[in-house]
């Protein structure tokens, strides 16, 4: 998906440009998951990440791929080493996404969300 995205991009040079069709692009989404359930945004959140461990091998070899390119084009070690992936940073962001999807997502909190949302609808107070 990124590729896609990456290809139909303004060319690299125009960073102001590239940085304003991110931009769209991402209102655009907002607004369609804006009218998604939460509940089916959850269930989703935890595919991607049941995808991205599945196919951990494949991302750790395209993360190779641009260390690399990031090197011979010069870039800078800083930006390098948060382009390179660690293992132990990879298991941290994991298990804070989980929880985040927890928290935001689970059966409780949508169910309260919802109980708080009408009765602020109807004007009552607890």
């Amino acid at each position: 998906m990124s590729e896609t995205l990456i290809r139909t991009l303004p060319q690299a040079g125009d960073l102001a440009a590239t940085m304003a069709e991110i931009g769209r692009r991402a209102r655009d989404a907002a607004a369609a998951l804006a009218l998604v359930p939460a509940e089916a945004k959850g269930r989703a959140l935890r595919q991607a990440a049941d995808a991205v461990r599945s196919q951990a091998n494949e991302i750790l070899a395209a993360n190779a791929e641009d260390v690399a390119e990031a090197e011979s084009a010069g870039i800078g070690a800083a930006l390098i080493d948060r382009l390179a992936l660690d293992p132990q940073l990879r298991r941290k962001f994991g298990k804070a996404g989980r929880e985040l999807v927890e928290l935001k997502f689970s059966s409780q909190r949508i169910g309260r969300d919802v109980v708080t949302l009408y009765r602020r609808l109807l004007g009552q107070t607890d």
